[in-house]
């Protein structure tokens, strides 16, 4: 004893001396037999199957599974037996890993599945048994002692030694949980199953360990002769047996009961019933039913089953009409205009083939009508099928309808409601309303003409007019006289419903009145005016003073404000035609009289080509925090056209001490079709209380996407459009100004809670005099090569003439351009000279972008440089990475030209790209600052990055490279760096990325025929000690000329501006500029053999005189051999018959798209035979 404590010196153990240490093998051997005894199966069955399997546990549940369920767990395969069961069962686990996301899990690859699954009222029914009886209650007070820790009577005291909180507390694996336990439904396939040609091994299993075992192993029984019934009709089960174990009266029913023989001993099991006896058989209409055209199972379905899936469907549908939360969404539902609807839409189908339903933004037509459809059929006693599928024109619509329109009718998206995009999907075989993007139903006409088992096609947003669905509504028009029992509506948030009508012989037309509040609209001049913006002369925003007009009408020097100002009063206004840019800064202030100077002032400096984020953010600010009778609650949408533009304010934003982050005010949300699904549906989260959004959109926000709580809306008035541009011969997306419907759209945005505010950030003499009314449809205005192929593949077009065809659409585009886009074809190589396509073709059709960038991506993974490649591709697409501000020009060029390799801008920007990435490898400080040195655009090398993803994306889908690869999961694998491009394909695909001469081949093949002749003066000489030496040629001296305009110059910014010596005597370029002279931009030099090899359209070998001329395109390309060479016979046969190998291994492609062309013997042969004939060439 020290200091009033007891000090323990020593011990000594004085314990039996056959006490051993714990035995591994024996504690290993009790945690699998509890693990075993946690299926429901005895403790002595347990024991001997896991003598049986030597102690393995999987294999010991196998055997008491199959033993339980009278299952066998060898089935061998008949000779020549079908294994198509295989590719069932992936498509299965596909569908599954859809639906349940990562509530499922392939536990062990095609041997055990499991998903997760929330069955509460199950828990809840047997949770009882594990209380323990309750002590009575115990009335003496407290002992004191006991509480402060020790009392030395101990069970003898005559007070309470219960704890403070009560009786003692349940040991822990006996305590019922907080949450409803979760239970595991496993799907066990034996090393020779031929599942769901035959029943799986089935297992149930419960997290919490206290919970009735044999209840589980009741269950597992029950489910196994459903899918014994299942299986017999070749059907998947899991999805089925899902369904059935949320119906809870069936699964009570099957759960309550004596135990399952193999509950008990094996000496006990000969007085238990019979299993089927006892278990209640499966409900035919449980039977997953393969939706015509979702189908998820082989095979037709019979009437029979096709009847017990409706009955199935019908009894689900009943049951759900009196679920409170159900009930709850249908109050929901009624609030919105198009509920009053409902009776003279369905009236309306019954007695016409199509119809036309018009309301504006909000009214609920893209999530009510189908549902009032489906409804209806569901409510109806008829034992037809139906199948409705409902066109999105973007990938986030067709989600966020669907997951919108499921969680109305309670249930996840998968079951009765799906969707459908590219490369992504959630349906199953009791999906009866499938939303899906316009191309994804295009693609399936392509299989099925006449869209055998549809009943019902909604094409929403038509007022849109994108190429794809005018194409598709002249499609289904042609189709409806073949189809008599289909239906067809149309739905558009805009007024010209009657073009629709007339265009569908006078279709009737349902409107559906708005249910919006007022918008208060206001324009630039008063965006201005609020906010109190200055615009000073240098802002990066404003037009050079030297540019503004005067009341002189010169230009040219500095502008006298005081004068101009004072002397509009004295003007008369100026047309209304003249737009503002072009008026002297007099009459704008004419025009602008009532508002202050400051005001007339900026209006006067304002550049309209530009997006002036400062004025945006002023704005914003004002709505914030200003003087003004707005509410001051509500999120605010802000339109700008493009993805980079919406990262620049957004960065902006981010440091502002109002809107920025650390305020804690306002979050932030970019949307943009290229973020991932979950950084779009950022969009529809409340924020937390005291917090409002600032949602920076593109149009994609006009009608696609409804954001509830949205009242103030900022348009900047731009948005991106396809266009044809001629110069370039390429599709690209273009910034434009919006129409006046783009507005009044984007206004309408603002009304949808309480009376909005909406800010237009040009003039009003703009939106009233200047803008178009309506949007060009796209088909009118973007090029024609992309639909040209899809007219070929379509089987209800075989053998009619595109002009015909492009003839019926609503709006025909012009025969000049339809005629425009066969050539281009032809040139590329994608149809033949009899209009027929070409291998390659059916490949290019395949991808979704200009077709010229489609072949070079096409010839990147075949000739392995897939990361060059994309990037190449990237540039191309978007723009140039490299910037040359104006005061800093030279050193930008000089900076630029340190990148050059192979006389090529595309590979000079291939190169800083590269830097780039390496740098933002080591840090994104480093990535930012090698930027800045280089005169690299961060922006515009963060939109390369996520074009790369998403052509890889492209590439993987049509089985290019490796299958399975999303832009998301190359995002992801990026981890920090530029892109997930190099780390997602393997080495293979890249291992001739450093090959600048087949990178420069790859790209002749693309932009042909956008060809130059380089053409060098005649040799001069000059006098020389030795004699007459070779004058160098000067970069001047060089002409170059094409075959449509002639002579052309090679751009200033190009790093062949100065070079005077070409190893090869053709450029391939990407654009023409005319502007006092015609200049090529974005030239690459190509050797001969690519040539040869990749343009034109055949190779021509004669002999004239002494020489032979090879030549080719018609004798544009011509080529001088010496008689002496005349293997060159031999070496354009060559070329000719690579050519045809080569298109030979596309068309063997097309019929096994899993072919690695470069992995096959005969298709690694060619591909090394060009790839060697190209480098080596000198």
């Amino acid at each position: 004893m020290h200091d009033r404590h007891l000090v323990v010196e020593g011990a000594r153990l004085h314990a039996p001396g056959d006490v051993r240490e714990a035995d591994p093998e024996a504690e290993f051997r009790q945690y699998v037999m509890e693990q075993l005894q946690r299926y429901g199966f005895h403790e002595s069955r347990c024991a001997a199957a896991l003598e049986a399997e030597g102690g393995q546990l999987d294999a010991a549940l196998d055997r008491l599974l199959s033993e339980c369920f009278r299952l066998s767990l060898s089935s061998p395969h008949p000779p020549g037996g079908d294994e198509s069961y295989l590719s069932e069962r992936h498509d299965e686990l596909t569908a599954l890993q859809a639906i349940y996301a990562d509530s499922f899990e392939e536990r062990v690859p095609n041997r055990l599945w499991s998903v997760w699954l929330d069955l509460g009222f199950l828990s809840k029914a047997f949770g009882h048994r594990t209380r323990e009886p309750s002590p009575p209650p115990d009335r003496r007070p407290a002992c004191r002692y006991f509480a402060r820790g020790r009392c030395r009577y101990g069970a003898r005291c005559r007070d309470s030694h219960a704890p403070p909180g009560g009786r003692p507390r349940t040991p822990e694996h006996l305590r019922r949980p907080e949450e409803p336990a979760r239970f595991r439904l496993e799907l066990h396939l034996p090393p020779d199953s031929q599942y769901p040609h035959e029943p799986p091994l089935l297992a149930l299993w419960c997290e919490w360990p206290a919970f009735p075992a044999q209840v589980c192993l009741q269950l597992s029984a029950w489910l196994t002769e459903q899918a014994r019934q299942l299986t017999a009709d070749g059907l998947p089960v899991v999805f089925a047996l899902i369904s059935q174990l949320e119906d809870q009266e069936a699964v009570l029913e099957a759960a309550r009961g004596r135990y399952h023989p193999h509950s008990l001993p094996a000496e006990l099991a000969a007085a238990a019933p019979r299993l089927d006896e006892r278990v209640t058989a499966a409900p035919a209409a449980a039977r997953g039913s393969a939706l015509n055209g979702t189908d998820q199972s082989p095979g037709p379905r019979s009437a029979g089953r096709r009847r017990r899936d409706v009955d199935q469907l019908r009894q689900r549908f009943a049951e759900k009409v009196h679920d409170k939360a159900y009930v709850e969404f249908q109050e929901a539902r009624s609030k919105f205009p198009a509920w009053g609807q409902r009776e003279n839409i369905v009236n309306a189908l019954k007695k016409n083939q199509v119809l036309i339903v018009s309301g504006m933004t909000g009214c609920g037509k893209s999530t009510q009508v189908p549902q009032f459809l489906l409804d209806h059929w569901l409510s109806a006693d008829s034992t037809s099928d139906v199948s409705l599928v409902c066109t999105q024109p973007r990938r986030i619509s067709a989600i966020g309808v669907a997951e919108r329109v499921a969680q109305e009718r309670t249930e996840k998206v998968g079951n009765t409601v799906g969707y459908q995009i590219r490369l992504e999907s959630k349906m199953s075989s009791w999906t009866r309303l499938l939303f899906c993007t316009t191309g994804i139903l295009l693609r399936r006409l392509e299989a099925s003409h006449t869209l055998e088992g549809v009943t019902h096609v909604i094409v929403d947003e038509v007022h849109e007019r994108s190429e794809e669905s005018d194409f598709l509504l002249m499609i289904l028009r042609d189709l409806l006289p073949k189809r008599p029992d289909l239906r067809l509506i149309l739905m558009s948030a805009t007024l010209d419903a009657k073009l629709f009508s007339s265009y569908f012989g006078g279709a009737p037309v349902i409107d559906i009145p708005g249910k919006t509040f007022p918008v208060t609209q206001f324009f630039l001049e008063d965006a201005i005016e609020f906010s109190g913006f200055a615009l000073e002369e240098n802002s990066p925003h404003a037009r050079r003073e030297r540019d503004l007009l005067t009341s002189d009408d010169e230009s040219g020097r500095p502008v006298d404000w005081r004068r101009e100002l004072d002397l509009s009063g004295r003007l008369e206004p100026p047309p209304s035609s003249r737009r503002d840019e072009t008026l002297p800064v007099s009459l704008l202030s004419q025009r602008y009289a009532d508002y202050s100077e400051r005001t007339r002032k900026a209006l006067a400096l304002t550049d309209p080509d530009k997006i002036n984020y400062d004025l945006v953010e002023s704005v914003l600010a004002w709505l914030a925090d200003g003087d003004h009778p707005h509410p001051r609650t509500g999120s605010i949408l802000v339109f700008l056209p493009g993805l980079a533009e919406i990262m620049t304010l957004h960065d902006q934003l981010l440091g502002h001490r109002t809107l920025g982050r650390r305020a804690g005010r306002f979050l932030l949300v970019p949307l943009h079709s290229s973020l991932s699904s979950e950084e779009q549906q950022l969009v529809f989260r409340k924020p937390k209380p005291g917090v409002r959004k600032i949602v920076i959109s593109t149009n994609l926000a006009e009608t696609s996407i409804t954001i509830d709580d949205c009242v103030f809306v900022v348009d900047c008035g731009k948005m991106k459009e396809k266009m044809f541009d001629p110069q370039r011969r390429m599709e690209s997306l273009e910034t434009v100004w919006v129409s006046r419907a783009n507005a009044d759209q984007r206004k309408g945005r603002a009304g949808r809670v309480m009376p909005g505010v909406c800010f237009h950030l040009y003039t009003s003499y703009r939106y009233r005099h200047h803008i178009r009314s309506q949007p060009i449809p796209e088909i009118k205005r973007v090029p024609l090569e992309q639909l040209v192929l899809r007219i070929k593949i379509l089987p209800l077009f075989t053998g009619k003439d595109v002009n015909k065809v492009l003839g019926r659409v609503l709006e025909s585009p012009e025969a000049g351009s339809i005629s425009a886009a066969v050539r281009r074809l032809q040139e590329l190589g994608a149809l033949d000279h009899q209009g027929q396509m070409t291998p390659l073709g059916y490949h290019v059709a395949a991808l979704p972008v200009d077709v010229r960038i489609g072949k070079l991506l096409l010839f990147g993974a075949v000739f392995r440089c897939v990361d060059a490649v994309t990037t190449i591709a990237a540039c191309l697409s978007f723009r140039s990475p490299f910037v040359s501000p104006f005061s800093r020009r030279a050193e930008a060029d000089a900076r630029r030209r340190a990148f050059a390799v192979g006389n090529s801008d595309q590979l000079t920007m291939l190169n800083g790209y590269r830097g780039w990435r390496e740098a933002t490898e080591r840090s994104s400080a480093a990535g930012y600052n090698f930027a800045q040195e280089n005169f690299l655009q961060v922006k515009t090398l963060e939109m390369l990055a996520s074009m790369k993803n998403q052509f890889v994306e492209l590439l993987s889908s049509i089985g290019f490279v490796p299958a399975g690869l999303t832009a998301r999961e190359l995002t992801r694998r990026a981890r920090g760096r530029a892109d997930g491009v190099l780390q997602a394909t393997d080495q293979q695909l890249n291992e001739n990325n450093d090959n600048s001469r087949l990178v420069s081949a790859v790209l002749c093949a693309a932009l042909y025929p956008n060809l130059v002749k380089v053409l060098k003066p005649e040799t001069t000489y000059t006098k020389s000690e030795g004699g007459a030496l070779a004058k160098d040629t000067k970069h001047d001296e060089l002409k170059f000329k094409t075959k449509e305009d002639g002579y052309v110059f090679i751009h200033p910014v190009s790093v062949n501006a100065k070079v005077n010596k070409f190893e090869s005597p053709y450029l391939v370029y990407n654009e023409k500029v005319k502007t006092s002279r015609v200049f090529i931009r974005e030239c690459c030099m190509v050797p001969v053999y690519p040539l040869l090899l990749f343009a034109g359209d055949g190779i021509e070998v004669e002999k004239h005189g002494e020489e032979y001329i090879v030549s080719l395109d018609e004798g544009w390309i011509k080529l001088t051999c010496p008689t002496q060479t005349r293997l060159w016979r031999q070496i354009a046969a060559l070329l000719k018959e690579l050519r045809g190998e080569l298109d030979r291994l596309l068309g063997e492609k097309i019929e096994n798209p899993t072919l690695d062309l470069a992995a096959c013997p005969r298709g690694q042969r060619v591909i090394a035979a060009i790839v060697t004939l190209v480098t080596a060439e000198h």
